[in-house]
């Protein structure tokens, strides 16, 4: 959510979190008879769609991103490895 929001998604479904979905999910199944417990499928269904589609935002912006050239590390070419989070 929060890193694809970085990159431009605009979520349609606010104010769930995969723990709250997870948490009605539970109580549901604690008490499947008592319609209190039942939980606004449709509410979920589209925050848990909304989820993947935000996925799907980071996967893309990632596979579009410029690639640095790996064979270069700009360490002066000594080990090969990453020195820090600006080498990428």
């Amino acid at each position: 959510g929060d890193v694809a929001e970085a990159l431009g998604y605009e979520p349609r479904e606010r104010g769930l979190s995969g723990a709250r979905t997870a948490a009605a999910y539970r109580r549901f199944m604690r008490r499947p008879d008592d319609p209190a417990a039942e939980p606004d499928w449709a509410r979920h269904e589209r925050y848990c769609r909304d989820d993947c589609e935000a996925l799907w935002h980071v996967y893309e912006a990632i596979e579009s991103a410029d690639r640095r050239d790996t064979s270069d590390s700009g360490s002066g070419g000594a080990s090969g490895r990453q020195s820090g989070l600006t080498e990428f």
